[in-house]
């Protein structure tokens, strides 16, 4: 494998404005100890089937269990059965719409809808981060079901793009877990094309989906197709059996805590600061990370294990620029 020689003189990319804050974010990464879940059960008279606990990987992971998912329901309960799912983050949704290209009738119960989920807080490149994978061959054949999703709908108006992300050496490196052929073989760089200190990386190209945008398009579209939804917020797994559906589908991620008493689930605070939007052509992986869009940049990621409540300190959001403006020199 070569090494690119990037980064001298004016090739150098540019560098972020941090002093253009925005706001900060924060949310819980539902990681889920041993593996996360994708399993059916019985309750009362309900088929259960769970899908959560995918940590810092739920976009990433998202159509791929979905479609998981939905296989493993048809073969109990064929369409055009009606199904219900809880949560209406990006896991929820991408399984209610599996289920209804399928031809089965379907209504989201969830507490909060787009922009008010986790799944709105996520940096969300393409990329199986914090997540305990499961069975080798079972996460391959998610992450290649997910490719080919995340492939289509590049094409589209939905806020999914094929961008370039440098890492520095061993940052990055759960871009490495993506299965082989699904995109460019990674390259490494003798300097990265940044101001500030000289530093060698690996130079990837990944999807960037961008939630303020993917998340909205996916619900108007299930809303096209006819899915119904109702705002309700459940505290224990026997309120199920009243549900009218025949079987219900459990995405609500850091909720099944709660509701199905999982201890294996533990919360991982991610704090983030958004900078006005800027024009910056990549995606920078190192002690933190840089991630671009049109409402803003993300600059990252704090792993705050244990931390149960999505609030943002002003410590750790300084500490997240401080990082960043270190990287290049300011």
């Amino acid at each position: 494998m070569g090494v690119l020689a990037l980064g001298s003189g004016s090739e150098l990319l540019p560098t972020p404005d941090f002093s253009r804050v925005k706001r900060y974010i924060a949310g819980i990464r539902p990681y889920r100890r041993g593996r996360f879940r994708l399993e059916l059960e019985s309750i009362g008279n309900k088929l259960l089937l769970h899908n959560y606990g995918h940590g810092g990987a739920g976009v990433t992971l998202s159509w791929g269990c979905a479609e998981e998912a939905v296989g493993m329901l048809r073969a109990e309960v064929p369409p055009p059965a009606e199904v219900a799912v809880l949560g209406a983050g990006v896991m929820g949704m991408s399984t209610a719409m599996v289920l209804m290209e399928q031809g089965y009738r379907v209504k989201i119960y969830t507490e909060k809808f787009t922009p008010d989920t986790t799944s709105d807080v996520a940096g969300a490149q393409w990329s199986p981060a914090l997540v305990n994978r499961g069975p080798q061959r079972r996460f391959e054949r998610i992450m290649r079901k997910s490719h080919r999703r995340f492939a289509r709908l590049a094409e589209q108006d939905y806020g999914v793009t094929l961008k370039a992300n440098y890492a520095t050496r061993g940052h990055g490196t759960h871009l490495d877990q993506i299965p082989d052929g699904l995109l460019a073989p990674m390259e490494r760089v003798a300097r990265l094309p940044f101001a500030g200190p000289a530093k060698a990386g690996r130079l990837y190209h990944t999807f960037h989906i961008e939630p303020p945008i993917y998340l909205p398009s996916l619900l108007a579209d299930l809303y096209f197709r006819g899915v119904e939804t109702e705002e309700r917020r459940f505290e224990d797994a026997r309120e199920l059996v009243a549900l009218p559906e025949r079987a219900v589908v459990n995405c609500l991620g850091y909720g099944a805590r709660r509701v199905f008493g999982d201890e294996q689930l533990q919360p991982i605070r991610g704090q983030l600061v958004l900078l006005e939007p800027q024009k910056l052509p990549y995606l920078l992986s190192h002690r933190g990370y840089i991630f671009p869009r049109k409402d803003g940049v993300v600059l990252g990621g704090s792993v705050e294990r244990g931390v149960f409540v999505a609030e943002t300190d002003e410590r750790t959001c300084q500490g997240i620029i401080r990082k960043n403006e270190r990287f290049f020199g300011l």
